[in-house]
């Protein structure tokens, strides 16, 4: 009998095959914070959402490019969003763009958001109708490139 995760899909990666792809990804990305998720359990804890999203198939890494598929799909009138095609960097001219007119140290939320927002190509309005475990695993790849 297969088993079921928590969010009723079945696993297709097992937990060492996505450990492998995650940390390849991280490297290629950060090769700064390798030497700090060199443990697989603190790997897999930093990083849980992404590792769920990777052995549930949610989550696919080509070309060191991200691809998420929301676990719960957006279909607001004429606005759908089921898949996110993450961006892996912020240039410093968009960089100027996202922090134009906030004081970052009293706000550094609004930057996140504004980053993550940047980061899936989405707006702030898509953003926040995001479920819970999609949220979760956005801010955990975002946090990658920040």
């Amino acid at each position: 009998m297969e088993e079921k995760t928590k969010t009723n899909r079945t696993e297709v990666v097992t937990l060492q095959q996505a450990i492998k792809e995650l940390r390849a990804f991280i490297y290629f990305h950060d090769e700064l914070k390798v030497g700090k998720l060199e443990d697989d359990d603190v790997l897999v804890n930093e990083n849980n959402y992404i590792i769920s999203a990777i052995q549930k198939g949610l989550l696919t890494i080509e070309n060191n490019i991200p691809t998420y598929t929301l676990l719960k799909p957006i279909g607001e009138g004429d606005i759908s969003v089921d898949k996110i095609n993450f961006r892996t960097r912020i240039k410093p001219m968009d960089n100027a763009r996202i922090t134009q007119g906030l004081d970052i140290s009293k706000n550094q939320f609004e930057y996140i958001l504004r980053c993550n927002c940047f980061l899936t190509g989405q707006s702030k309005g898509i953003y926040n109708s995001f479920e819970k475990y999609d949220l979760k695993v956005i801010e955990q790849i975002c946090s990658i490139f920040l």
